[in-house]
């Protein structure tokens, strides 16, 4: 998605942490952050955009969705994750989404956070990995399905 056009105008950084959705050149929905907004050499309004980890790329502003309010945002996200369970639990001939069969996996900016969730999960183990985008990472189960918290610079949920 990155364009690498020359930028026109300026740029502005003014809603820089913003929390937007978008789509990640890898085809995946997630919550990014805004790092500037500018305008390229055609006219098209533009963000540059980051995930946890810190990479960065820059996508056309009308793909962007921008949520003025996250708990609301959440709140319905945890809505469908309870009827998408539900439908699941009584439809027995449909099969799981696949990162049901993998994992779910939080991104967290905070070790204290991480530990929170390790203390619901059962048999968690704490992985110390330098060298690596988030240094720590914490696996372990919550019932059937495994769960994996990795420590960043920017939080966000990937499932």
């Amino acid at each position: 998605m990155n364009t690498n056009q020359p930028t026109e105008g300026r740029v502005d950084t003014s809603r820089r942490g913003e929390k937007v959705t978008a789509k990640h050149p890898g085809g995946r929905v997630g919550e990014f952050e805004i790092v500037s907004t500018w305008t390229s050499a055609d006219g098209v309004p533009m963000m540059t955009i980051t995930r946890p980890g810190g990479l960065s790329w820059d996508v056309p502003a009308a793909e962007v969705v921008q949520d003025p309010n996250p708990e609301q945002a959440r709140a319905a996200w945890i809505a469908g994750m309870r009827a998408l369970l539900d439908m699941l639990d009584g439809a027995p001939q449909v099969p799981l989404p696949h990162f049901a069969k993998d994992k779910v996996s939080f991104y967290v900016d905070s070790p204290l956070l991480s530990a929170r969730i390790a203390k619901r999960l059962t048999g968690y183990e704490v992985h110390d990995r330098p060298g690596h985008v988030y240094r720590y990472e914490t696996t372990g189960r919550l019932e059937g399905v495994d769960v994996a918290v990795y420590v960043g610079r920017a939080t966000g949920v990937s499932v």
